[in-house]
């Protein structure tokens, strides 16, 4: 401990001079102290001298010194590997039962010189020593990278890891450069079983996730054997506990790898779950790398058509065949005649559709009233085909993109010619120039007048007249869209596209593309919940959920509340909470399984609900392979200084650390500096002073 100040040594001495003065002047002039004995003046005059120099003192801004020594012992950092794969091998029975007390027992003759702290590593690193040995994945390199973070610069004397070795998440760990950069002596025990036994495994399978309803998807089977030369297996699928397919399979090596491809049938709406399992063999050394499950959300996408013709047209034909080209649309086609008047104006009977094409509608004996009342308050998109059995009048009242007046017996031969500013969707351009030599259609001669806010794809050419009357025109406006082709004859189309190109894909791909925009429905829904379908079995399941007002603001001003329902029936009941303009809500991790789950939100009086579907896939990596990887053991050990040893002989390593010389605890010197005037004990000091001085005064009767 010791003093010091910025100023020079010697303004000590003005602070005793001060001092001297000071009490000279009070105590050597005043005719009162003169009275009092000698020894009580020279106590009084010192007490007033030590007094002001140590208060001058202070004023020099001295500052206290001092320097602290500590004593740091080496850390000694044990990680255990709790991934699954520990307990794949012939050593598992010791493993659960012999090997934690063993670790215990090192752990706490470590203790008696070390400091010691444990961690347990797998999909992600934990404290403390875990022995459940039920982690899905492993990733060495993350338990590397958080003990750089939290020991660097630190006095660590070693690091003892037990692992297999065998790595399925994150980067090599013979790369890592955060172990590296710790500088540190690494000892590795050495766990499972190097040796190759007689295995099947399901390695990999590739899928996808999604699939349509009625159409198949394809499944992608990796299969490794191990010692089973000369074996036959097979492999199955089973849906909801029933096989589905079987398949025989041989191998011809020890070492074998085989892929097997399938298609499988969406037959049923909805998540799907698809069991893959191998046929085991004698004596294999695990059979839970035999099965793999998958989970399909299977979407019946397919968007509903209808078709309604006043009378038979082979328009009608070529219509449904284009259409029905593409998987994802389903058309029905239907005269107005099989319609009566109360069917016609039932909402609920076309609700079902996603887009209505009137062909020849309305006309002169059905005018269609009803039907048009009652889809008013429907966003159905409609595309209207007009025709020689069209009653312009009342389509016209109709105010559907364009206005026709003129005779209504005459017609004209129009081709298309294509507007350059259309943007709505695009064709190819060898598609457009083969459509620009299309056969005419028998459009309405007449006044043509589109409406505003329209968007014409193609206008009338008749001839070689290029005209402003809309062959093909689009009303995007409001909810509902429309569409008007204003000449019928659309089989002449088909037709010229079979004989110039020897099929019919740019005929189908130009109606497809009509359907399309049509068909395709913004969600107005006040309520949505955004989440995946799918989750991996250590992913926690999130949701999203989003609330508008009547003017389609986001608001959550209200409570979203959510019920996951599992396979059984349970019920898992979860409340939101806000996140600026939506809710949010994670529910954590699930089993493995299918999963239903219902919302609900108030806003106002009005109560409003969604649902979905999800599943949670499990996590195979672990048991796809059963061989302790002890090479990279070895190699790590090694370039850090370190040695591997095997589990049978993990005492050695208690021996191993404390022969190193390296290993020692180590001081640290760190100096503290302090004003003086901030210290307790100096303002006692001067109190003590003024006090003692005061009294003695006050007793003597010179105050």
């Amino acid at each position: 401990m010791a003093f010091i100040t910025e100023y020079p040594i010697w303004f000590i001495f003005l602070c005793f001079l001060l001092g001297l003065l000071c009490s000279f002047i009070l105590y050597w002039r005043d005719s009162h102290i003169a009275q009092l004995k000698k020894w009580l003046q020279w106590s009084l005059a010192t007490i007033r001298f030590l007094f002001v120099s140590f208060l001058a003192f202070l004023l020099l801004g001295p500052m206290l010194k001092t320097i602290s020594t500590q004593v740091e012992k080496p850390i000694i950092i044990v990680a255990q590997d709790n991934s699954a794969s520990i307990l794949i091998g012939k050593d598992s029975a010791y493993i659960e039962g012999e090997f934690k007390p063993q670790m215990e027992e090192l752990i706490a003759e470590l203790r008696s010189d070390y400091d010691v702290n444990t961690y347990s590593f797998g999909e992600g690193v934990g404290e403390g020593l875990g022995f459940t040995f039920d982690e899905k994945q492993t990733d060495i390199s993350l338990l590397f990278k958080d003990l750089y973070n939290i020991y660097s610069n630190r006095n660590v004397g070693a690091i003892i890891v037990a692992s297999d070795g065998i790595f399925n998440k994150g980067v090599n760990p013979k790369y890592s450069v955060d172990l590296k950069r710790l500088k540190t002596p690494l000892y590795v025990i050495a766990m499972g079983d190097t040796s190759v036994k007689r295995d099947l495994a399901i390695s990999g399978v590739r899928y996808n996730r999604l699939a349509y309803l009625g159409n198949t998807f394809p499944v992608e089977i990796d299969i490794v054997a191990r010692q089973c030369a000369g074996e036959n297996s097979k492999v199955f699928i089973a849906k909801d506990g029933k096989e589905i397919y079987s398949q025989k399979i041989a191998f011809d090596q020890s070492s074998s790898f085989l892929q097997v491809a399938i298609q499988i049938e969406a037959e049923e709406e909805g998540i799907q779950h698809y069991a893959i399992s191998l046929e085991p063999l004698e004596d294999e050394i695990t059979i839970t790398n035999n099965r793999w499950d998958i989970y399909i959300d299977v979407l019946d996408s397919r968007q509903k058509i209808l078709i309604l013709a006043n009378s038979p047209h082979p328009d009608l034909a070529s219509l449904t065949q284009a259409i029905v080209a593409n998987d994802n649309y389903q058309v029905e086609e239907k005269l107005v005649s099989e319609y009566n008047k109360s069917v016609l104006r039932n909402t609920k009977e076309f609700e079902q559709y996603n887009l209505i094409i009137l062909h020849q509608l309305p006309s002169h004996k059905y005018p269609l009233k009803e039907f048009f009342g009652a889809i008013e308050s429907t966003s159905l998109p409609l595309l209207t085909i007009i025709g020689s059995q069209t009653n312009l009048k009342s389509f016209n009242s109709r105010k559907t993109c364009v206005s026709i007046t003129g005779a209504p017996s005459k017609f004209n031969e129009v081709t298309p010619e294509l507007i350059d500013e259309f943007a709505l969707f695009q064709l190819e351009q060898e598609h457009l120039a083969t459509i620009k030599k299309m056969p005419p259609l028998l459009a309405p001669f007449g006044t043509y007048k589109a409406d505003v806010g329209t968007s014409a794809f193609f206008n009338q050419k008749i001839g070689v007249v290029v005209t402003q009357k809309p062959l093909i025109i689009f009303n995007g406006r409001g909810e509902a869209k429309s569409a008007v082709i204003t000449g019928e004859g659309l089989w002449r189309w088909q037709l010229h596209d079979a004989k110039m190109n020897g099929n019919h894909e740019i005929y189908n791909n130009l109606i497809s593309k009509i359907v399309q925009y049509l068909s395709v429905r913004v969600n107005k829904s006040k309520f949505r919940i955004i989440s995946k379908n799918n989750f991996i079995e250590n992913e926690p399941l999130s949701f999203e959920a989003e609330v508008y007002n009547e003017s389609y603001d986001l608001i959550n001003d209200g409570e979203v509340s959510m019920t996951i329902t599992d396979e059984g029936g349970n019920k898992f009941p979860y409340a939101f909470s806000k996140s600026k303009n939506s809710f949010r809500l994670d529910a954590g991790i699930f089993p493995v399984g299918e999963y239903e789950y219902e919302a609900t939100t108030r806003v106002g009086d009005k109560v409003y609900n969604a649902g979905g579907e999800l599943s949670v896939s499990p996590i195979l990596v672990e048991s796809i392979s059963s061989i302790a990887n002890h090479k990279l053991l070895a190699s790590l050990a090694s370039e850090h200084d370190g040695e591997m040893v095997l589990n049978s002989e993990l005492k050695t390593v208690v021996e191993k650390i404390k022969a190193r010389t390296d290993i020692a605890s180590v001081s640290y010197s760190s100096m503290h500096l302090r004003e003086m005037i901030n210290l307790k004990w100096i303002f006692y000091i001067v109190l003590t002073f003024i006090s003692l001085e005061w009294f003695l005064r006050k007793r003597n009767g010179t105050y």
